[in-house]
């Protein structure tokens, strides 16, 4: 994601800042599934 330049944020980044951006959550499922990683997607409103 960094050098696709999706993510800039400097420091230790947890998941839920990564996971703030919808690009970068779309680039990290991508490639899951270019690795045949199979992952349900599961959206719940809080």
């Amino acid at each position: 994601m960094l050098a696709a330049g999706l993510y800039d944020q400097k420091g230790i980044s947890p998941p839920e800042f990564v996971g703030r951006d919808e690009a970068c959550v779309d680039f990290m499922l991508n490639g899951l599934e270019e690795r045949d990683v199979v992952y349900k997607l599961r959206i719940e409103e809080l």
